[in-house]
């Protein structure tokens, strides 16, 4: 790169802030300078402009993208039970490709979600939600609580943005005008921030929350154990009705054990309607697992494990999901639309998934799994075009990307599929007229 370049306006895929407001100077040898700054975000970039196209490679032989691209639409085509996967790691233009693949092949279709984010859903589904956008706790929000997550840490810009310091007409002097409550471990970085720290252990949080919940409508309990923060989860009921506007935001913790603790707080939110108003608000981590739900859900009606086994949309959670699928054998033909998210897979899983023939597009210069055909791609949110959602359903459009390393054009995920699309398409277009042909 001769000249200093300047990005405006650069998506940040660093963590699940996804913020839309960097400045990068981009300079010939020299790492890239991004303003405003953060530890998550300087990683990211630097990455991203490091990055070079990994190979393409057949059974671990190098070959071009022309051959790798056919011999993966001859794989694909030929199975019988193939499965889509690890689309959070793809922006939305590429995960409807996806989606149609999975349609054109007769397949199952799913996000790779992990296990928090499929009990988010399953919680969705069964008792609804009450959130709220994250531009909107910024604006409106005068009690924020931190439910056993560490967003300094985890999303390092998140307070500066969306929770804490934002100031607006209804909060004029910003952090001064907002109580902050940390629920959970008081050594986080979080607390540093906060006004009050109410120590909680994982095991104690379903509890603490039906505690409270009884405080907010209340209703009498046994005394709680020696140990158990009641009085300052009554203390915590009292703001929560004196506040104008709550938000109670929470990470993949609160989900991974499953739905149980976000049942119960969702439940809280529902009650509390005609007192005041509380939100609840999600912070996942990097990726765009958000986008894939999305995608899914307006193609599909479902959010993850879907079949097109039938020729329609089949819903099957628990049987069509990805560890499920590869855990049973059930498989003979993966496409890993991108290998970030297989990491979160059980071992089980893993291993069955090294015994099938996989189709990887990877932007590491070696797939995280034995792939029979590998294909480089640029990392998520280095590229022009489509767009990602952050946790709070706000799509962003990736515009102003570092699509352009050293004067070579990254190779985006939405390029890779349609072209395997179309070749797909054609070979079974000609298998069709080959068996019509053919017929008696």
């Amino acid at each position: 790169m001769a000249n200093p370049t300047t990005i405006r306006d650069l998506v940040c895929c660093g963590c699940g802030c996804l913020c839309d407001d960097l400045r990068v100077d981009l300079s010939a040898g020299r790492p890239p300078v991004v303003r405003p700054a953060c530890s998550l975000g300087e990683k990211w970039l630097a990455e991203v402009a490091s990055w070079r196209p990994a190979p393409c490679l057949i059974d671990g032989q190098p070959v071009t993208l022309d051959a790798a691209l056919d011999r993966a639409a001859e794989l694909l085509s030929a199975a019988r039970a193939p499965l889509v996967c690890g689309l959070s790691g793809a922006e939305v233009n590429a995960q409807r490709v996806a989606v149609a693949i999975a349609e054109l092949l007769g397949g199952c279709i799913d996000g790779t979600c992990t296990p928090g984010e499929r009990a988010a859903i399953e919680t969705q589904q069964s008792i609804g939600a009450v959130e709220a956008s994250w531009g909107e706790i910024a604006q409106r929000a005068d009690l924020v609580i931190f439910w056993r997550c560490d967003p300094a840490a985890t999303h390092p810009r998140h307070l500066q943005r969306y929770s804490v310091e934002p100031k607006s007409c209804w909060l004029p002097r910003g952090r001064a005008d907002r109580r902050v409550v940390c629920v959970g471990c008081p050594q986080s970085e979080t607390t540093k921030h906060a006004d009050h720290t109410i120590p909680l252990t994982a095991a104690q949080g379903i509890e603490a929350l039906a505690r409270l919940r009884a405080a907010l409508t209340e209703k009498q309990l046994r005394p709680a154990e020696a140990g158990f923060p009641a009085n300052e989860l009554a203390e915590l009921a009292g703001w929560i009705r004196g506040a104008k506007h709550a938000a109670v935001f929470y990470d993949e913790a609160l989900t991974a054990g499953g739905p149980a603790e976000l049942i119960e707080l969702t439940q809280l939110a529902q009650q509390v309607q005609d007192q005041t108003r509380v939100v609840t608000a999600s912070l996942p981590a990097a990726g765009n697992a958000a986008g894939a739900s999305s995608v899914l859900t307006w193609q599909t009606g479902f959010p993850m494990a879907v079949s097109f086994s039938s020729g329609r949309p089949e819903y099957g959670p628990g049987e069509f999901n990805t560890d499920v699928l590869l855990s049973g054998g059930e498989v003979d033909a993966v496409l890993v639309v991108a290998d970030e998210g297989l990491k979160q897979l059980p071992q089980e899983a893993r291993e069955q998934l090294d015994l099938t023939p996989m189709v990887v597009l990877t932007n590491e210069a070696k797939a995280s799994v034995a792939a029979a055909v590998q294909i480089g791609v640029a990392p998520l949110g280095s590229t022009p075009g489509g767009s990602v959602f952050r946790g709070d359903g706000v799509a962003l459009p990736l515009e102003n990307q570092l699509h352009r390393v050293d004067n070579q054009t990254a190779l985006s995920h939405h390029a890779v599929l349609q072209e395997l699309q179309q070749r797909i398409s054609a070979k079974l277009n000609r298998a069709a007229v080959s068996g019509v042909a053919g017929a008696p």
